[in-house]
């Protein structure tokens, strides 16, 4: 698990003339999660955490991929969906949690908190 951290991490932090690095750890964590037929249950989720992680701060085009590539893996029949499940709800808490509280947020939908305090 600690080589999964260093990994994440790095590639978490390498940008611009390193993208193409990024590409590729992302990628391996999106293998092991796709791919994680008879993969022990703490790598897969330990993946999940990582890959969130590290493509947390991607800007929302780049994120709208990989939603569009995890909507295809769910209805895969080769692919085990529940991983891709956990990726997909993950990944909208994050972007989520970061449009709640970023002032510069170009989403027009509103939060469940706000819609709260409209109807109150």
């Amino acid at each position: 698990m600690e080589e999964f951290s260093c990994l994440s991490e790095l590639g978490k932090y390498s940008k611009g003339t390193d993208s193409r690095f990024q590409n590729n750890v992302a990628e391996f964590f999106w293998e092991i999660i796709v791919s994680s037929g008879s993969k022990n249950r703490e790598l897969v989720d330990n993946c999940i955490k990582k890959y969130r992680d590290m493509i947390k701060y991607w800007d929302l085009a780049r994120k709208l991929d990989i939603f569009s590539r995890l909507l295809k893996s769910i209805g895969d029949p080769a692919t085990h969906s529940i991983p891709c499940l956990k990726l997909f709800q993950g990944l909208i808490q994050d972007q989520d949690d970061r449009t709640a509280y970023s002032s510069s947020t170009t989403s027009t939908y509103p939060s469940a908190g706000a819609s709260a305090q409209t109807a109150t």
